[in-house]
């Protein structure tokens, strides 16, 4: 796994001092990020065709997608403060875990019963740029916490474009499932992209499981905490205002991408 991760394609284009700013544990955590977005990039194209090929209705192919939704928001309001508690890395195995079991349920089965659940759970359909869906305060922390602060803004922004690639190279993959018609009809040619997803949840899985992990829970002081309340507040205030923007961006994806 030595070398593992998208800054061998991307070294060319960055100088010896960026390069060496890509410590073992960002090269990993921007390889998942990449791999991740590969298997979304894929099923936000079919996952709705799938659906339409199992004769769903467009309401309720709708509401399986506003249901996924609402979990990654359920998943974020709950993984953010536990992150802070037990740790980064736990949480993302964990999220990869549940990738690959609702994955491998899709690919098993299209009973609803079985099915609405995975796909709410897994986020089967929405593009989230290869992110940790309801996980992501804690992939974003532990990013955070491994680069040096002076190269966070071109890492984020790296690790920004790498998820936007693998969506878009997951999208063409999307094309597949028109090869697989020949050997399997109807809504069965849609099932062996549960079989990627599931490998790719797999192999995420392993890369961090593998990866190095230097989280120290922060402890403060009362004194310490009263006085960062004045900025904790206005800090506060420009979270509200970026979350309400955040919010009409949300929603204008979830009438269009759909």
């Amino acid at each position: 796994m030595r070398g593992l991760g998208p800054s061998s394609t991307v070294g060319g284009l960055l100088s010896a001092d960026r390069r060496a700013e890509l410590t073992p544990v960002i090269r990993r955590l921007l390889a998942v990020r990449l791999l991740r977005s590969l298997a979304q990039g894929t099923l936000v194209v079919d996952f709705a065709l799938y659906l339409q090929a199992l004769g769903w209705s467009g309401t309720q192919i709708g509401l399986v997608l506003a249901g996924a939704g609402l979990s990654n928001t359920a998943f974020a309001l709950i993984v953010g403060p536990l992150s802070d508690r037990i740790g980064r890395r736990r949480l993302l195995v964990a999220y990869q875990g549940i990738a690959l079991v609702t994955a491998v349920v899709a690919f098993a089965t299209a009973a609803p019963l079985l099915l609405v659940p995975a796909a709410i759970l897994g986020g089967f359909g929405r593009g989230a740029n290869g992110t940790a869906g309801g996980f992501s305060p804690a992939e974003q922390a532990w990013l955070a916490e491994a680069a040096p602060a002076v190269a966070r803004p071109w890492i984020f922004g790296l690790n920004s474009a790498l998820g936007f690639f693998g969506m878009g190279v997951g999208a063409a993959l999307g094309a597949t499932p028109a090869l697989f018609a020949a050997w399997l009809p109807g809504p069965l040619a849609y099932r062996p992209l549960f079989v990627f997803a599931a490998l790719i949840a797999l192999t995420g899985a392993v890369i961090l499981a593998r990866t190095e992990e230097r989280y120290q829970r922060l402890l403060t002081s009362p004194e310490e905490r009263a006085a960062a309340q004045p900025i904790r507040r206005r800090e506060n205030r420009l979270l509200l205002a970026l979350s309400g923007i955040n919010a009409l961006g949300g929603a204008s994806i979830g009438l269009t991408g759909p």
